[in-house]
């Protein structure tokens, strides 16, 4: 695939920009050292504020709650209701090094499950957010990057290479394994859409079909130049951050036929990243996010065309997040 080269403008964070979360008009980045970074997607307003000490890898939203990883210093919630003042709920050692945060409820309330590439999956009862409360500890033959829940059952990353299913519908007692697919790469990240779990890692993005949770299979499985680190899905179309200073686009409107559409270099090695309407928000550590344009982005898929380039995109203006931005780009004649 051809490889592009965009030098482009970043906007600083004030700290070491990890992923980013949107939920209405509003990013949420975890922010490494400097804890959590919102910013208005309407306005120049913006917060950043660290609750604890602690490195922030992730920010999970329900409601008004942000659930916050934070390493070794463990989980933390916090009420963002008022997003200009997050206020700190609860905090709770988890003993290892949190990573990610999926949300449970059931009938007996809310848990949270924790990402722990320590101590594996570990399970908390939050229906109370300022009294949070450890259920214990389900573990696994590699370490835990990623969790989503899908229904009834938490998807769990096993870096050895495997996507577990695991029963959460039985909390307040401890979650049960149901099913373990093998998959190629070391799995680090996870993505649903629909009925389909993109599970990424090492130098591959798999598909799984989660029609039947108890039995999936592997639909397909790309192999990419570079390791994958995060990926995001709009319109049949998934974005992925990958080492090597550089961002990959795949068409994945049929995921049991994923094809390679174009290569992007960042210059610097991206973190996580999400796609907000017609953008893409790419982190890339202590240089902050970058935005990007789809229409830069994207090409035909199949037609012998190369991937389309962008020479230069200029800044931000007045600000990236704003729904009315403007941002000045040359594309090669």
């Amino acid at each position: 695939q051809p490889v592009s080269t965009l030098p482009l403008a970043n906007h600083s964070t004030g700290g070491d920009a990890r992923n980013i979360t949107f939920d209405g008009f509003y990013g949420y980045v975890a922010n490494g050292d400097d804890g959590l970074f919102i910013r208005s997607a309407a306005s120049a307003g913006e917060v950043s504020v660290t609750l604890l000490p602690g490195f922030l890898h992730n920010v999970t939203l329900d409601g008004d709650l942000a659930y916050l990883p934070m390493d070794d210093w463990g989980l933390q919630i916090a009420d963002v209701s008022d997003v200009s003042n997050p206020v700190l709920l609860d905090d709770i050692n988890t003993s290892g090094h949190a990573r990610d945060v999926a949300v449970y409820h059931n009938a007996s309330g809310t848990f949270a499950l924790v990402a722990d590439t320590e101590y594996d999956l570990a399970s908390y009862d939050a229906t109370d957010p300022t009294w949070i409360r450890p259920k214990g500890i389900t573990y696994f033959p590699g370490q835990v990057y990623d969790i989503e829940v899908y229904g009834d059952y938490a998807l769990v990353a096993d870096n050895t290479g495997a996507l577990h299913v695991v029963d959460v519908s039985l909390f307040p007692d401890p979650p049960q394994i149901m099913v373990s697919l093998e998959v190629p790469g070391s799995p680090i990240d996870l993505l649903v859409q629909d009925e389909v779990v993109f599970v990424s890692g090492g130098n591959y993005l798999n598909a799984v079909d989660l029609g039947d949770p108890l039995a999936p299979p592997l639909l397909d499985s790309l192999e990419t130049s570079w390791a994958v680190l995060d990926v995001a899905v709009k319109d049949g179309v998934a974005y992925l951050s990958r080492s090597g200073f550089g961002m990959d686009i795949v068409d994945v409107s049929d995921p049991a036929a994923m094809q390679s559409m174009s290569e992007f270099e960042t210059l610097s090695d991206p973190a996580g990243l999400d796609v907000y309407e017609d953008r893409v928000f790419l982190c890339k550590g202590d240089e902050g996010i970058t935005i990007l344009p789809l229409q830069c982005l994207l090409s035909p898929v199949g037609d012998g065309l190369p991937g389309a380039t962008a020479d230069l995109l200029g800044q931000a203006y007045p600000n990236p997040f704003n729904p009315r931005t403007t941002i000045a780009y040359e594309l090669p004649r």
